[in-house]
């Protein structure tokens, strides 16, 4: 029996309409990192807030309504977790407009995804095996097949909690699936804004992905 993830997503402009009430505010403000306010760009700060928002989404819609997202803390590796929740697996990522998060009472998961730009691909060339740069260079769009692959690496880096500790180089892909150390991973891709987006998802096992357009905010 697959698994089931609920990818929840929303956009910086859809919350920017609708606004957060000052109640809102201040409980997603204190479910953060505390150097929050610190940071340099106020789009990353709206962007961490909306993420921890779509969490608190993702948690009622699983049954835990009377949750506090004030309880989530770090592990060694700096990945946020609920311990009083440790049958609940989460990820929150975002880009661009874009903020996703992913979340499972069955399987841990990690999720990943970039805005199509024009980067310079060259200056990540470090970070494939050589046959998979090879076929990047080949490709009759490299760009495209870059962020596939690049999007699907970190999906699995996050899934696995360790962070750059597990190099990105070193990580193959197969019929989208991976083995990281002993861990067979499962990727799937998401169709959210495919047209400026490349989103997938990893998880640690077959997994039926249900995905929720985040409308209603408060």
């Amino acid at each position: 029996m697959n698994s089931t993830i609920l990818v929840l997503h929303t956009t910086l402009e859809h919350s920017k309409k609708e606004g957060f009430t000052l109640k809102d505010r201040d409980m997603l403000l204190a479910s953060c990192p505390s150097n929050i306010l610190e940071y340099r760009n106020p789009k990353d700060i709206e962007t961490t807030l909306l993420g921890r928002f779509l969490l608190f989404k993702g948690l009622v819609s699983l049954g835990f309504s009377g949750f506090e997202l004030t309880k989530i803390t770090y592990d060694v590796y700096h990945k946020p977790i609920i311990k009083a929740l440790p049958e609940v697996y989460f990820n929150i990522t975002h880009s661009g407009d874009r903020v996703l998060c992913a979340i499972s009472k069955e399987c841990r998961l990690g999720i990943d995804i970039e805005q199509y730009l024009q980067p310079d691909i060259s200056n990540f060339k470090e970070h494939f095996t050589s046959s998979q740069w090879e076929e990047i260079f080949y490709h009759e769009q490299p760009e495209i097949l870059f962020y596939k692959y690049w999007v699907q690496k970190e999906a699995l880096l996050k899934a696995d909690g360790r962070g750059l500790s597990v190099s990105l180089k070193h990580i193959e892909v197969q019929n989208n699936r991976s083995i990281i150390d002993t861990t067979l991973w499962y990727l799937y891709t998401l169709d959210i804004d495919a047209s400026q987006y490349c989103s997938w998802i990893a998880t640690e096992q077959p997994s039926e992905i249900l995905v929720m357009d985040v409308t209603d905010l408060p």
